[in-house]
């Protein structure tokens, strides 16, 4: 083989290596919704007290994002579930289980940069939020 074959075919192998990792950023890169300045505090007005259990219907669905949910967390004001992803606070948001201060405000803010949530599953897109959490809090939420 001649040096401008060998030289041809590495400089392919090459720009395969670069369009992979090119193409790789792209498919896990997630909007930067945690901002290092401007970081909002939270009043501790939603305590985290013991579980309080929702009636349950005795025809429970397999589909857990469907189904209705078991628990949640107690306010200091009745949250009536679901709750609308375009319309929740954060406050309201912290009083599922599953979802935190962090994930909350992360929630809203990511409503802000879409302008709306169109489904649940966006959330999904949200660093901290997988799929066991979305499924987790998928029947206290709606669109």
């Amino acid at each position: 083989m001649s040096d401008s074959a060998r030289q041809t075919i590495a400089l392919i192998g090459v720009a395969l290596i670069a369009i992979a990792g090119v193409l790789f950023y792209i498919a896990l890169r997630q909007p930067d919704i945690y901002k290092e300045s401007g970081s909002v505090s939270v009043s501790q007005s939603v305590t985290q007290s013991e579980t309080a259990k929702a009636p349950t219907s005795d025809n429970k669905s397999a589909d857990a994002a469907t189904s209705q949910p078991t628990s949640a967390k107690t306010t200091n004001s009745a949250v009536k579930y679901p709750l609308d992803l375009n319309k929740a606070s954060a406050q309201e948001l912290m009083t599922i289980d599953g979802l935190g201060e962090k994930r909350a405000y992360a929630i809203v803010e990511y409503r802000e940069y879409l302008g709306s949530y169109t489904s649940v599953e966006q959330i999904m897109q949200i660093k901290g939020i997988d799929e066991e959490i979305y499924y987790q809090v998928a029947g206290y939420l709606t669109v």
